[in-house]
């Protein structure tokens, strides 16, 4: 569902006041196609792979985006973390799951991972990547949302077939996977931001090391 949360927020948008920093790769794949550009887009997932060469951690989003929060004052920030997307990093995933970044992969894999463990590696991965966010808020100036891209099916049964489901797929759409947060942070004053020409950096797509990187994620493409 990552990549329709892109295509449905940026297509043939020109947002030059945006500083997109993320984990997930699904705007480096898209935008030309979906015409969407921002004034700079930060590809976490080129440098800083920490998690089975295959995902970025919570607190390097968070360490990166404070350093753009420094360089950029006076642009708005997307900060995208990958969590609580699989690799599961707390306490459950690492005794129970591989770091193994597709969750039906995992699943093929193994008869002894059930739901509730799957439940609270899920909930730790949430857990954590929470704690990182916080320390991103408490840092930043103006008004900060928390938000989603999707949710995730843990087991629950879906309409029409009453089988258990896990994962995200694009074009289901039941509540667990569209119902997602909308927090306001608390503050004081907006920030001043001010659009600005495009970044552009032509060596910092690939678009082959991009889709590759994407189906160790689980993703189709």
């Amino acid at each position: 569902m990552s990549p329709e949360f892109v295509r449905g927020n940026f297509s043939n948008k020109r947002l030059y006041d945006v500083v997109y920093i993320s984990a997930n790769e699904w705007f480096a794949q898209l935008q030309n196609e979906i015409n969407a550009e921002v004034h700079q887009f930060v590809n976490l997932q080129i440098d800083h792979l920490d998690l089975a060469d295959v995902s970025v951690r919570p607190e390097t989003v968070t360490e990166q985006a404070l350093r753009i929060a420094e360089d950029y004052p006076d642009k708005r920030l997307i900060v995208h973390y990958m969590q609580p997307h699989q690799p599961y990093i707390g306490p459950t995933g690492q005794e129970h799951f591989e770091l193994s970044p597709g969750l039906i992969e995992t699943l093929r894999k193994s008869d002894e991972i059930t739901d509730e463990l799957l439940w609270r590696a899920y909930r730790e991965n949430l857990d954590i990547v929470l704690n990182y966010a916080e320390e991103l808020i408490s840092e930043l100036t103006g008004k900060t949302v928390i938000t989603s891209d999707h949710g995730e099916l843990l087991g629950e049964c879906v309409f029409p077939i009453p089988v258990k489901t896990y994962g995200h797929f694009d074009g289901l759409y039941v509540d667990e996977l569209i119902d997602v947060p909308w927090f306001v942070c608390d503050y004081s004053e907006r920030k001043t931001v001010r659009p600005e020409a495009p970044v552009t950096d032509e060596g910092n797509v690939n678009a082959d090391a991009v889709e590759d990187r994407l189906r160790q994620l689980g993703y189709k493409i």
